[in-house]
């Protein structure tokens, strides 16, 4: 996931600096900030879903899922509303 809230409720983007700990925001799981190397392009950060909890939760990685599925949560700033 690229998004996340804190524990205020607010949203927080996967990146570097962001805190290591957040929540889903569809499900309200505790998710943990991950970090991908990806050779020359540099490292891309996501937010994962601890092992194990809320197995249900569509933001959850699937692979029936298309890539690039916005999993933004409703109301984020970053889409204008």
């Amino acid at each position: 996931m690229k998004y996340a809230l804190d524990k205020s409720g607010q949203v927080i983007e996967a990146g570097e600096g962001s805190p290591t700990q957040g929540h889903c925001p569809q499900c309200g799981a505790p998710v943990i900030l991950r970090r991908r190397n990806n050779g020359k392009r540099g490292v891309t950060y996501f937010w994962r879903h601890q092992d194990g909890l809320n197995l249900d939760c569509p933001a959850r990685f699937s692979a029936a899922r298309p890539a690039g599925a916005d999993d933004r949560p409703e109301g984020d700033p970053a889409e204008g509303t």
